[in-house]
């Protein structure tokens, strides 16, 4: 159904499919695969009501990370977490959003206005992921092809990979903002 719809639609429309049910969830991978499909979003209320869970912590951690592999495995973005319930629990919504962004989410859904800042917030590196992506692309940059190591540890390519993307990824958040 979903080919259908993304067939009907012109070529600059995006499709977020929301992930809510067990049914979706079998079918995670051919929904990231779907044309014009430009991330995946997770309704996690609904999917725990459908699904019997309870609970939004560790009891969803597998399906979270499926999440993340198939929009990795389908080449597109990251996918976006459920609300978090407690609109009036600033701290409980940051340890929500860490916890999306420790699984591979780069956004997550809100339901009011005053959620908006602390989730941009908490999808930011971190000062020290700052610092340190900072010191690995700078002893790159000054290494001139030769081996090296900050902070005592190896450097190669998927850590300068994963240095680049924090900066990248900094930067990004503080342009959307």
């Amino acid at each position: 159904m979903l080919v259908h719809l993304s067939n009907m639609l012109s070529n600059n429309t995006a499709l977020l499919p929301l992930i809510e049910t067990a049914a979706a969830f079998d079918d995670l991978k051919a929904l990231a695969r779907t044309p014009k499909v430009t991330r995946l979003m997770f309704g996690t209320i609904d999917f725990q009501v459908d699904t019997g869970i309870k609970g939004d912590g560790d009891e969803l951690i597998y399906f979270r990370s499926q999440l993340t592999l198939a929009s990795r495995i389908a080449g597109i973005a990251a996918p976006v977490d459920g609300v978090t319930t407690a609109i009036d629990d600033a701290e409980l919504l940051r340890q929500d959003t860490i916890r999306a962004r420790n699984l591979g989410f780069r956004g997550k859904l809100c339901i009011h206005p005053k959620q908006l800042a602390p989730v941009h917030a908490a999808f930011l590196p971190a000062p020290e992921e700052l610092d340190w992506a900072q010191r690995v692309t700078s002893a790159v940059r000054e290494s001139d092809g030769s081996a090296i190591s900050v902070d005592g540890k190896m450097v190669d390519a998927p850590v300068i990979a994963k240095a680049k993307d924090i900066l990248n990824n900094s930067s990004t958040e503080r342009r959307n903002r």
